[in-house]
């Protein structure tokens, strides 16, 4: 089957630290995520995920994880 979502260089461009966003991984068994995004380089972002539910509360999880292509 082909992979049907399509990288667009420059995939980083865009991203600020210390605001939140919505990631898809494709190599994870999670729906789509919300995080605050901890550092950007040229090659890799880092965020820290967050837990919580349309009409409720929000907070962290423990843990900070890497994304890399």
């Amino acid at each position: 089957m082909e992979n049907p979502v399509e990288r667009v260089d420059p995939f980083l461009e865009g991203l600020d630290e210390e605001k939140f966003v919505a990631v898809f991984l494709s190599n994870c068994d999670e729906e789509s995520v919300i995080g605050v995004v901890k550092e950007v380089t040229e090659d890799h972002f880092k965020i820290h995920y967050w837990i919580g539910t349309y009409r409720g509360r929000w907070s962290p999880l423990n843990s900070p994880r890497s994304i890399e292509p």
